[in-house]
């Protein structure tokens, strides 16, 4: 596979499933198959849903972990 699905992707945040959503990151891509990305935001974002998407295009992915600092 070359990756092509797996590139122009927009990481957003949000604090619930159905609100707005704030941009993490956009990923020019490609990733390829195997292949470990670490992305982080470029602002810190507060929000419990990470949303990953392209498009209309199905994304292929394995593992996918998201991680965090508590919001005190």
């Amino acid at each position: 596979m070359d990756g092509e699905r797996n590139q122009r992707l927009n990481i957003t945040v949000a604090e619930t499933a159905n609100g707005p959503r704030a941009l993490c990151m956009y990923y020019p891509g490609p990733a390829f198959v195997g292949e470990m990305k670490t992305i982080f935001c470029e602002k810190p974002l507060f929000g419990q849903f990470v949303r990953i998407s392209r498009d209309e295009i199905v994304l292929n992915s394995c593992e996918i972990e998201v991680y965090g600092y508590p919001l005190n």
